[in-house]
């Protein structure tokens, strides 16, 4: 069967419409037929049935999956000598306690943590589960829903990682969360400053922790309760993990970005040029020794002329700067220009694609660009700039490009210098508010002159 065939087949078999007899016949022709009708939510449980005893097990492992898939048929399934049918028969919402309780004395781990995952489960398995002898049975279990009782010995468990799962787990309650915040594995209390529920006075004690993971960890929720004298500590942390963390979780003081400017990590001295106002720092970030630090002084509105001037200057994995500073409306003209003739053709598109009003002489620089889409952007840009100067835009309201040729036609219209010939032919225009503006021109003209 070829694809194109096959491809009509998956089209017919997802119709609302097409009977359950024509679904069964799909079903025969193809495996990867069989397999998506065994998947679908539309599939009728009777045959749903027939494909349980599909010799192909991905076919049987959908069936197993499918929700619309009826008890006797999981219980069938639930017999498969395949663990990946017995997975998906595990997390079936509609798998009974007698399923569940079969399966979760399964010889396989990953079968009984799939057992483990089920909504459904009762009080009984769930005890059974969290004795289980395998830490990630355990582990799967405490992420569910369960009675504070079980939680509580979970939360007492020798292995971590099931510790960890308790700490993750929303239902679990701050008597148990500020317990764990004092566990011996950092890990476990790392993840206590995760939750919701964890304390305020928890948060702040974590924040002094030895280990610097948890008291990175702490500003996961500790950022919206610290006082402002508990972030700048943390901002100045020993760890460059946590002083980053800190530092783009508040808005830090000028004074701290000051004492931050020469940090030794990278991405501390990014948010201090990201933040800072004193120009000066700006100027000596620029000639840091990281491209990303530079990037972002280049990328600053607070960065003033002289040192955006100089990072024009850069040859030093100088692409993404250039651009950003192509970008900046307070990029100097001088640079703006020397940026016009980069032999990068991303500098010089943003540079035709400003945001900001572009320098005339750099877009009459770009509209001979060897780039057809460069010149296209440069064109447009000269065509709704309020500099263009007049002989210009006549030229460009004559462009064949629509984009370009009709913002020059409505910028003459407003132009003071705009000879009466265009204007007259601007007013004869098919578009009608284009002739109207046109015409509108003309009149104020006329009253001038009347007086």
């Amino acid at each position: 069967m070829s694809q194109l065939d096959l491809d009509a087949l998956k089209k017919e078999a997802r119709r609302k419409k097409t009977s359950y007899e024509r679904l069964r016949e799909l079903a025969g022709m193809d495996e990867a037929l069989s397999r998506m009708i065994a998947k679908s939510k539309k599939t009728p449980p009777k045959l749903l049935e027939e494909l349980a005893r599909s010799g192909d097990m991905p076919t049987r492992r959908a069936v197993a999956a499918n929700e619309n898939t009826d008890v006797a048929v999981l219980e069938q399934l639930a017999g498969d000598k395949q663990w990946t049918v017995l997975k998906a028969v595990a997390v079936n919402p509609n798998s009974n306690a007698g399923i569940l309780d079969a399966l979760s004395k399964h010889a396989r781990v990953t079968v009984r943590e799939a057992v483990a995952k089920n909504p459904n489960l009762s009080q009984k398995m769930m005890e059974r589960l969290a004795r289980d002898t395998e830490a990630s049975v355990r582990a799967q279990l405490a992420f569910m829903a369960l009675p504070t009782s079980l939680l509580s010995d979970l939360s007492e468990d020798q292995d971590p990682a099931v510790r960890v799962s308790v700490v993750l787990n929303r239902q679990t309650s701050s008597s148990i969360l500020t317990a764990l915040a004092k566990d011996e594995n950092k890990s476990v209390r790392a993840y206590v400053g995760t939750n919701p529920a964890t304390p305020q006075d928890v948060l702040f004690q974590l924040s002094h922790d030895a280990s610097a993971e948890v008291r990175r960890y702490s500003l996961f929720r500790g950022q919206r309760v610290f006082k402002t004298e508990d972030m700048e500590r943390l901002s100045r942390d020993e760890s460059a993990d946590v002083r980053y963390e800190a530092l783009r979780s508040h808005r830090p003081s000028q004074a701290l970005l000051q004492q931050l400017a020469n940090d030794e990590d990278r991405r501390v001295r990014c948010i201090v040029a990201s933040n800072i106002e004193d120009p000066s720092v700006l100027a000596a970030l620029a000639q840091d020794n990281e491209k990303d630090v530079r990037y972002v002084v280049a990328e600053s509105r607070r960065t003033d002329g002289a040192t955006l001037q100089r990072l024009a200057q850069d040859t030093s994995n100088s692409l993404y700067i250039h651009a950003a500073l192509a970008q900046n409306p307070n990029t100097p003209t001088e640079a703006l220009i020397q940026l016009a003739h980069s032999p990068e053709e991303k500098v010089r598109a943003d540079l035709a694609n400003r945001h900001c009003d572009t320098p005339i002489e750099v877009l009459l620089k770009l509209i001979e660009d060897d780039d057809e889409d460069i010149r296209f952007w440069a064109k447009q840009s000269l065509a709704r700039s309020n500099n263009c100067p007049v002989d210009l835009l006549i030229r460009l309201s004559k462009d064949p490009i629509e984009y370009v040729s009709r913002p020059a036609q409505y910028r003459l219209c407003n132009h003071e210098e705009t000879p009466l010939t265009v204007l007259e032919q601007l007013a004869d225009s098919e578009e009608e508010q284009l002739a109207q503006r046109a015409k509108e021109r003309l009149d104020a003209i006329t009253q001038e002159g009347e007086a």
